[in-house]
Order: C-alpha cells, then structure tokens, then sequence
C-alpha cells in the first residue's frame, strides 16, 4: 500500500476549490448528487492498461454542459437512438487520472450513494500519480476489481442471508 500522506485528501480538495469558480445554480453537492443518482464511478480496463472514469448520463444537455463549465473540464458525447420515440441520450466523461481525482475530491464530503465508489477511485488516481509506469501495481488490481463487484448488477450473493431471502430483501427495502 503507498504513502497516503503523499497526497493528503484535504489539501488535495482545498486546492482544487481555489481553483473552480463556484457558479452559484450549480454547487459542488449538486454534482455529487448528478453523480450519485445518474453517474458511473468506474475503472476501466484495455488490455493491462487501467484509468479511470467519472459518467454522467442524462437527457437534458443543459445540466451537464453546466457541469462542465464548473470543472472546466471532461467532454459530452451524444448518443442518438434509432427509435425516433427516445430521447438523445447526452453523456459527459472525464477519464484523465488528475481531472478524475479534482472533481472526486470537491465532491466527496456530498456523496451519500457511491461514496465507496469514490474512496477506491480516489486511491486507484492517488496510485497512478505516484505509479508513472503503464504497467498496473497489484494495489491498482485489487481496487479495479473491488470496483467491478460494487458495479455489478442485480444481488450479490453476500448482500443478503440465503435462508430468509424473502425476509432479508424486505428488510432492505
């Protein structure tokens, strides 16, 4: 494991809220609760590469382009559906290690549902400053994996008791 000290989550944050300028419609716990509810906190893999990556899908291009105005920073994509019934689809990435780390670290103290999300994506950037080389650690391995089981879809076989399954999904409803 490296040296958390070397980049200190608070010092990290202060000095990248000096460097956003806050526009007063849209705080940084807007962006967080963006990303909680329609965003993806993710690492993503091409071949034994890793880097990762902050999604925020929506309909509304408005919203996002406000997003990006206040990170000075990411890109917005379009995705157009062959049933004409369907909205566009507007999608706003940032995948650079020190862009992903800046809005992670001003947003954090606002997640409520992916803060685990943004822990491990917070120490997997923290690895690849130190970590220069392509190549992964095993550290960077680990959390790329731990962030696959916390994406992963449907009920996990850890998540509930599997004699009372009916009880315990009930309870956590």
């Amino acid at each position: 494991m490296f040296d958390t000290n070397f980049f200190p989550l608070e010092e990290i944050r202060e000095r990248n809220l000096r460097k956003f300028s806050i526009d007063e419609n849209l705080s940084f716990a807007y962006s967080a609760a963006l990303i909680d509810a329609e965003g993806t906190i993710t690492i993503r893999r091409n071949k034994n590469r890793f880097y990762p990556m902050l999604i925020i899908c929506n309909t509304n291009k408005e919203v996002l382009e406000k997003i990006k105005e206040t990170f000075e920073m990411g890109s917005i994509r379009i995705v157009n559906y062959k049933n004409k019934k369907r909205k566009p689809l507007f999608i706003f990435s940032l995948s650079r290690v020190a862009d992903v780390l800046s809005v992670l670290t001003v947003c954090y103290p606002y997640f409520i549902i992916k803060k685990t999300h943004a822990t491990r994506l917070i120490s997997f950037c923290r690895s690849r400053l130190i970590n220069k080389r392509r190549e992964p650690t095993e550290e960077e391995k680990e959390l790329y994996m731990e962030i696959r089981k916390l994406n992963a879809r449907g009920v996990q076989s850890n998540d509930f008791d599997t004699k009372n399954d009916t009880s315990s999904i009930l309870q956590t409803i």
